[in-house]
């Protein structure tokens, strides 16, 4: 399994309106990629613009094959009308298993 980290920080005059549209659209695309195992947004309550994503994957080459296809690029265009800083770290995740968490 591959987990992959995308962090980058939202522009002081984003549209916010149509940041929430391309996120969303996006988490449904992400959501529908084979390989895709889990996909997580998560902001800052802090305030601060840096925004940070999630995803598992079943294997590098799942990851690989979505991050060189055509739907990415796009997505990843469109991303950077939004936001700088854009970084992607890739982790290795051996024999993962979900814990599920107590409230």
């Amino acid at each position: 399994m591959l987990e992959v980290d995308l962090t980058y920080d939202l522009s002081p005059n984003y549209d916010m309106a149509s940041y929430g549209e391309w996120a969303r659209c996006s988490a449904g695309i992400m959501k529908n990629q084979p390989g895709m195992v889990k996909f997580l947004g998560h902001s800052s309550v802090f305030g601060t613009p840096r925004i940070r994503t999630s995803s598992l994957w079943h294997s590098p080459e799942d990851w690989d094959k979505f991050s060189n296809s055509t739907v990415w690029l796009l997505m990843k265009q469109e991303l950077n009308s939004f936001a700088s800083d854009l970084a992607v770290n890739l982790r290795g995740v051996e024999n993962s298993i979900e814990i599920p968490a107590r409230v």
